[in-house]
C-alpha cells in the first residue's frame, strides 16, 4: 500500500515540503503590469494614469477647469461637475471630450462620456485651488460708506441676513 500512496505522490505533483522549480525569470514591474493587463483589459489600463497626469493639455482651456476626471467604468469615461447647470453644460461637450480622451489613448478605449455630479468624491486630477476661507481676500474693491448700517435690522438666521453677512465678510472692516 504504501508504493501506492508514492505513486499517487509523484503524479500530484511536488508535495508542500519540497520546494518548487519555477523557470520563470525575475521581471521587472512594468513587464508583470503589460502581461497582467494584455490578458485582463488591454494595454489602456497602463495609459489611463497618464490621461489623469495630463487631463489639462488633453481636454484644453477651459474645458479641463469645468469637467472634472472622476474614473471609467466599462468603456465609459466618467466626468464630474459640481452643479445641475455645469453637468448640463458639460453634456454638450461629451463628443469632443470623447474624441480627445481617445485621441490620447491611441485607441477607442472610450465608448461613451457619462457626465454626473462630483457629490464629495474626489477628482483624479486636482482642480484649481479655491481660495479657503481662511486665507487673504484679494484687495480692489472699495468699502462702501454706508456698510453694515443695515446690521441690527436684519434677522441674521435669516436667508438674507445670512447673505448680508458673508457680504460684510468680503471686505475688511
Amino acid at each position: 500500500m504504501s508504493d501506492q500512496t508514492n505513486q499517487n505522490a509523484s503524479r500530484s505533483g511536488p508535495s508542500k515540503s519540497s520546494p518548487v522549480k519555477r523557470a520563470r525569470r525575475v521581471q521587472s514591474l512594468t513587464e508583470a503590469l503589460e502581461i497582467f493587463f494584455s490578458r485582463h483589459k488591454g494595454r489602456g489600463n497602463l495609459r489611463l494614469p497618464h490621461l489623469w497626469e495630463h487631463w489639462p493639455m488633453v481636454m484644453g482651456d477651459p474645458l479641463w477647469r469645468l469637467a472634472l476626471p472622476l474614473g471609467v467604468q466599462d468603456r465609459v469615461l466618467l466626468v464630474g461637475a459640481e452643479d445641475n447647470m455645469l453637468m448640463h453644460e458639460l453634456s454638450f461637450h461629451t463628443p469632443e471630450m470623447l474624441a480627445r480622451a481617445n485621441a490620447f489613448m491611441d485607441e477607442e478605449y472610450f465608448g461613451r462620456v457619462r457626465v454626473e455630479l462630483v457629490r464629495g468624491r474626489m477628482p483624479l486630477y486636482p482642480p484649481v485651488a479655491r481660495p479657503v476661507s481662511g486665507e487673504a481676500k484679494p484687495a480692489g474693491r472699495p468699502k462702501p460708506p454706508d456698510l453694515g448700517s443695515l446690521g441690527g435690522k436684519i434677522d441674521p438666521e435669516s436667508p438674507f441676513g445670512r447673505a448680508y453677512l458673508s457680504y460684510l465678510g468680503s471686505f475688511e472692516l
